[in-house]
């Protein structure tokens, strides 16, 4: 035997141990219907996180761009001052958008209208939070993409100037002092030859004097150039910077909210799927939703009752409810998935049990084991399953053909 067969005899051991025996539950488990608070369950927890990590991450953000204009300024006290206020700020924004984004996506849920007091909060913190935060990423990347680490170029611009002045001024400060002596010997003297000579002097002097100026003009000149063409680099490079952090806080603002709409509509879905009764019903949407969370704490305040509490606590919550405790209460409908036409699930009945030990049976699921040592009532997940569970499936096997089936080994033995 080759390498090929024993592989391709293993995977047919494989294949046929498969379908035998774990297949059944593996396509059980693929086709069972899930409830819709199953099936969102994912995506809930994915927009609690990203809610509390962008709060965070916004936070951190405008506290970086506060810092590095911080360090821009002079005094370490205004720096501290400006520092903590910040901080302070910034936390109280982020907590009022969080409490506000809750009550006014609450209310949303309920179908009532937002409290415009948190639905002011709401806004003006988000673009309080927005604007704060596209400032911020634009002076962190900008102080670490520029070579002057300051927004303002124009505290560079006169460093250099100063430095060309003070490089410039003792050149022209001595060849003035040799002019004003050459002067001041052309006015005393009377020789002709001295005269001569000074006159001389006083050309050179006057002449070094107008190269040392003109070459401090060109200096100064390359000076405010260079500066212009840095801010104009720079300053497109802000814009551009500005640009894509508003559009990427933009989407990250909008998916937050995004966010909070979901939880509570997901929360509003899971509260009507549990408590939502059978019957038709006649009122509106609002009143659906009010009479399930009403509902809801019905069923909270008689499962833990208060002993100092005498009146019907339930009462003050609406006049249309009212607990009973002997009536049967009609099964929930479910949001999600169900076998059978109008989400009812087909019952399955032998022809050789009697009807009301059968009706009794089927209470409980919607099929009857087959195997003759169970005969409990299931729910079936494959149309064609027979027992409620693998234990009975073996056993009716073991009883019918007399051997013992082991699980795995893909045969029997007697």
């Amino acid at each position: 035997m080759n390498f090929f067969n024993f592989i391709k005899k293993g995977t047919n051991k494989q294949l046929e141990s498969l379908k035998d025996s774990a297949i059944y539950d593996i396509a059980a488990e693929k086709l069972e219907p899930k409830s819709y608070a199953q099936l969102a369950k994912p995506l809930y927890l994915l927009s609690q996180y990203f809610s509390v990590a962008y709060h965070l991450i916004s936070f951190v953000v405008a506290i970086i761009g506060i810092i590095i204009f911080a360090l821009q300024l002079d005094s370490i006290l205004q720096k501290t001052i400006l520092i903590v206020l910040s901080f302070l700020l910034l936390a109280i924004v982020e907590i009022a958008k969080s409490n506000a984004s809750n009550t006014v996506f609450s209310s949303v849920a309920r179908k009532e209208n937002p409290n415009k007091l948190f639905l002011i909060v709401l806004l003006v913190t988000t673009v309080f939070s927005f604007v704060t935060s596209v400032w911020s990423a634009k002076e962190s990347i900008y102080f670490a993409s520029t070579n002057s680490k300051f927004s303002n170029l124009d505290t560079l611009q006169n460093s250099q100037i100063d430095s060309i002045n003070n490089l410039f001024a003792t050149q022209i400060s001595s060849i003035e002092t040799s002019l004003k002596a050459s002067q001041n010997t052309l006015q005393t003297t009377k020789n002709k030859w001295l005269r001569i000579a000074t006159n001389k002097d006083i050309q050179d002097s006057q002449n070094s004097l107008t190269n040392v100026l003109e070459r401090k003009e060109k200096a100064l000149q390359s000076i405010t150039s260079n500066t212009e063409s840095s801010k104009g680099k720079t300053d497109q490079k802000g814009k551009e910077i500005a640009i894509f952090a508003a559009v990427l806080f933009a989407i990250f603002e909008l998916l937050n909210l995004v966010c909070y709409w979901f939880v509570y509509q997901y929360y509003q879905s899971c509260l009507l799927e549990n408590n939502l009764p059978n019957e038709p019903n006649e009122q509106s949407q609002t009143d659906t939703v009010t009479a399930a969370v009403n509902r809801a704490l019905q069923n909270l305040h008689l499962s833990f009752p208060n002993p100092t509490q005498t009146h019907d606590v339930t009462a003050t919550v609406t006049a249309n409810v009212k607990p009973s405790f002997t009536a049967v209460q009609n099964e929930p409908k479910k949001i999600g998935f169900q076998f059978g036409n109008g989400s009812q699930k087909t019952a399955h009945v032998t022809q050789n049990e009697p009807k009301t030990e059968q009706k009794t049976e089927l209470s409980k699921g919607n099929k009857i084991c087959q195997y003759d040592g169970c005969k409990k009532a299931y729910t079936y997940k494959v149309h064609n399953q027979k027992f409620c569970s693998e234990k009975c499936r073996i056993n009716n096997w073991n009883q019918k053909t007399g051997k013992k089936f082991i699980k795995g080994k893909g045969g029997a033995n007697a």
